[in-house]
C-alpha cells in the first residue's frame, strides 16, 4: 500500500506577515565597504568580475602598469588615452589568467605526483609484505625493478649470506628458503646435483636451495 503524500499545512496570515518583518531586517549590508565585500559573495577566477584589481591583487602594481603603459604612448586625446587604459587594464587580466594557469597546473602536477606517490607506496608494501611468505617471487619481481626494492632487497643480503653460510641446518624454514633464492639466486637449470640438494651458482658462490 503506497503511503499517501504529505500535504504541506497553509501558512497562517500572521505567520505571513511575522515573516516579512523578518526580511525587512535582513536588507543586508548598507555602507558602501560592506556592500563592496559581499559583491565578491560568489567570486571564483575574477575573469568576469567589474572589479579590475581583485583583494588579493596588488593595487599598486597595477596602477604601475597604467602608469607604464601612459608614460611610454603618452596619448594626446581623451579617446586614446581610453584606449590606452583599456590595453593596460587588458594586459593586468592577462597577467591574471597566466597566474591562475601556471597555479592551476602546478597544482595538478603536484597531485599527480601524490596519486602516484599513494599507488607506489600501496604496491610497495604489498610486494614487501608478499616477500615474507611463502611464495615471494611476484614481490621480488616487482621489487628488483625499482631503485627502492633493490635497496629493501639489499638490505637483506647480509642476513641471507649469514643463513647460507650457516649450511642446510639454517634452512629448516621454506619460507627462509624461498625468500633467499628469490632475492639473491638464480637458479641455474644446469646447476649440478650435490648430495641430493639441487645448487645453483649465480656467482662463485654455491648456494643450496633444496
Amino acid at each position: 500500500m503506497q503511503s499517501q503524500p504529505e500535504t504541506k499545512k497553509p501558512v497562517s496570515e500572521k505567520k505571513k506577515l511575522a515573516n516579512q518583518r523578518n526580511a525587512q531586517k535582513s536588507t543586508g549590508p548598507k555602507t558602501a565597504k560592506g556592500k563592496k565585500a559581499v559583491a565578491l559573495n560568489a567570486y571564483k577566477h575574477g575573469y568576469c568580475s567589474k572589479e579590475l584589481v581583485l583583494p588579493h591583487e596588488d593595487a599598486a602594481a597595477y596602477e604601475a602598469l597604467r602608469d607604464a603603459w601612459f608614460s611610454e604612448w603618452k596619448p594626446k586625446t581623451e579617446a586614446r588615452g581610453e584606449l590606452v587604459g583599456l590595453v593596460a587594464a587588458s594586459c593586468w587580466k592577462l597577467r591574471r589568467c597566466m597566474a591562475d594557469q601556471t597555479a592551476a597546473v602546478t597544482e595538478a602536477m603536484n597531485q599527480a605526483k601524490r596519486d602516484f606517490q599513494d599507488v607506489f607506496e600501496e604496491k610497495f608494501n604489498k610486494a614487501t609484505e608478499n616477500v615474507h611468505t611463502d611464495s615471494p617471487e611476484t614481490g621480488v619481481i616487482w621489487l628488483k625493478g625499482l631503485r627502492e626494492g633493490v635497496d629493501y632487497i639489499v638490505d637483506y643480503i647480509d642476513v641471507f649470506m649469514e643463513t647460507v653460510h650457516n649450511g642446510p641446518k639454517e634452512w629448516c624454514s621454506i619460507n627462509q628458503h624461498n625468500k633467499a633464492v628469490a632475492m639473491i639466486c638464480e637458479v641455474a637449470e644446469d646447476a649440478p646435483d650435490r648430495d641430493g640438494w639441487h645448487w645453483s651458482y649465480p656467482t662463485s658462490v654455491y648456494f643450496c636451495i633444496g
